[in-house]
This record gives C-alpha cells, sequence and structure tokens, in this order.
C-alpha cells in the first residue's frame, strides 16, 4: 500500500531531517527531541545526528513519554538551550531502503501528482499523518486536494521521476 514511512524528510539533496530539539532537559546538556522518524534505532546510543552541520553521537537516550538525548560535545543546560529549536540530520545513506511499496515522506514531497490520463493535478505538498492512513495535501491550479493514501487511488510512484498517479474517486 503506497503510504508514509515516518516522517522524514529532505532538507537538501543530502540531509534527511529526523528530529527538532525542543527544550533542555536537566543540567547535564540532555536534550528533548521531537522525532520525525520511525526508523528503529534512529537514536541510539553511538549514532550520528548532524546539529547546525555538526556530528554528534549520541551518548545517551531515554525513551518514556519523551525522546530525551544526551549528545557529545552538548555539556551544559546552557549549551543545550542554545540549541532549542534546532533541527537534527543524517545523510541519506544512512537511511534504509523502506520496505516494498512504501516510501519516505521526504521521498514523496514535492513529486508532480497526475491523474491516469495524464492530467497535473498538482504538487504534493504535504503529508497529515492519521492512523488510519496519511492523507497528502497535493496544490495546483485549482488550489489543494487531499488524497487518501492508500492503494485504491495511488495507482503509481515513481519516485526516480518524481511523479505520481492517482485515480481520486468521484465526487459526491
Amino acid at each position: 500500500m503506497p503510504g508514509g514511512q515516518g516522517p522524514e524528510r529532505q532538507a537538501d539533496a543530502s540531509l534527511i531531517l529526523v528530529g527538532k530539539v525542543t527544550a533542555p532537559v536537566g543540567l547535564d546538556g540532555s536534550l528533548r527531541v521531537e522525532p520525525y522518524s520511525d526508523v528503529p534505532n534512529r537514536f541510539a546510543p553511538g549514532e550520528t545526528l548532524l546539529l547546525r552541520g555538526a556530528p554528534h553521537r549520541v551518548q545517551r537516550l531515554i525513551r518514556g513519554r519523551l525522546l530525551v538525548l544526551k549528545l557529545e560535545g552538548v555539556d551544559s543546560r546552557a549549551a543545550a538551550e542554545k540549541l532549542r529549536g534546532a533541527e537534527l540530520y543524517v545523510r541519506q545513506e544512512a537511511v534504509p531502503e523502506p520496505p516494498a511499496d512504501t516510501y519516505y515522506h521526504y521521498q514523496l514531497l514535492g513529486m508532480e501528482v497526475i491523474d491516469p490520463q495524464g492530467k497535473v493535478l498538482g504538487v504534493l505538498a504535504e503529508i497529515l499523518s492519521y492512523p488510519a492512513h496519511d492523507v497528502y495535501v497535493v496544490r495546483g491550479e485549482r488550489g489543494e486536494t487531499l488524497v487518501p493514501a492508500v492503494a485504491e487511488v495511488v495507482k503509481a510512484v515513481d519516485v526516480e521521476a518524481r511523479r505520481m498517479v492517482v485515480d481520486l474517486p468521484p465526487m459526491v
């Protein structure tokens, strides 16, 4: 079934956004992080994340209600406070291949969306994640079109050509 595999998205040609620092935690430089990745072990100790362009190894991970990371080189609450709002990235080559017929959000965002007859509906501009399935927000000349990310609607995805074919149900 076509759909998103985690909310990772492309920042540029070689970096993938995987999280955002939301606040410092404690006095040792630990960071509360909003994860944008569901890749197992993405934030495990020993993994390297890019923070403001510099690599930082994860020293400690605490999973609970919140994701809390201790990164090498961030050793005080003052240093952690300066990172509030900073984005965490990994290099694209560190992203594993998704399972068959699934795609990472960064692979889909910006794709041209067409109908089976080749009519351009617009560009996939946003992905809304819901428990049942994702919904693609396609923006084009006629405004926004919401496309359910289900196999009955999404007929083809060509990551290389940056094109998606969708067969929308008739409007009621």
